[in-house]
């Protein structure tokens, strides 16, 4: 739900002998937009549910070192690998208790366990936007229905559940698979941010993408699409 700011008058104000002036925003009414707190997003392949350490602990610190020897889930992310169960679990506490994003962590229906984590993240209610981000999976669910459906519902809540304008998705311009995903989702190229922050000790440059609102109808039935090209058969 979506409530309007007071309406902004257009002729001068006058307090203590001092004028102010407002006038309407360029591009019409201001809004705020609710904060993307869903408990839990159900597909048909994924339940995305807010990550708890006594929950996912287990199924988490699998998948994060199953055949993941050369640390390469979490290559371009700011945080693991994780070499112990604690270490995960003293993460996932830290992931819970954030108030500036919120984190999912992402069951899979076909495998039976849950297989990763999934962020919002960069939330700004006075723009309507978001960026969802900060997702890994192990191994046995990469390349899979499992990521394409998480980002769908996700979008779907966003866009259709809390009229958000704007998605972003933003990644280490050397990660070609968050690109190629990025793109097939239907995220259109912005540009490159040069130096963008450092991780792990290197400059990173980052390649920022984007859905906004008008576009999301004609993505979604692509989207759809897509899935049940892909998956469904």
């Amino acid at each position: 739900m979506v409530c309007n700011f007071p309406s902004v008058a257009a002729e001068p104000t006058t307090r203590t002998g001092t004028v102010y002036r407002t006038v309407p925003l360029i591009g019409g009414e201001v809004f705020m937009w609710d904060f993307p707190d869903a408990q839990s997003l159900d597909g048909s392949f994924v339940t995305l549910e807010r990550i708890h350490p006594a929950k996912h602990t287990h199924d988490l610190f699998e998948m994060a070192t199953r055949e993941n020897e050369d640390h390469s889930i979490f290559r371009f992310l700011m945080f693991g690998p994780f070499h112990e169960e604690n270490e995960i679990r003293q993460w996932i506490a830290t992931q819970e208790s954030l108030t500036d994003r919120v984190v999912y962590s992402v069951y899979s229906k076909r495998l039976k366990k849950y297989v990763g984590t999934y962020s919002v993240l960069n939330i700004d209610r006075t723009s309507g936007k978001a960026e969802v981000g900060s997702i890994w999976y192990g191994k046995a669910a990469q390349r899979t229905e499992i990521n394409s459906e998480a980002t769908f519902i996700v979008l779907q809540y966003l866009f259709e559940r809390l009229s958000y304008r704007r998605v972003e998705w933003k990644c280490d311009s050397t990660n070609e698979a968050s690109k190629r995903s990025a793109l097939r989702m239907g995220f259109s190229y912005e540009g490159l941010f040069r130096k963008h922050m450092v991780v792990r000790g290197r400059n990173r440059d980052t390649v920022w993408f984007s859905i906004i609102d008008e576009e999301w109808p004609e993505k979604k039935r692509r989207f759809l699409d897509d899935l049940i090209r892909r998956y469904r058969e």
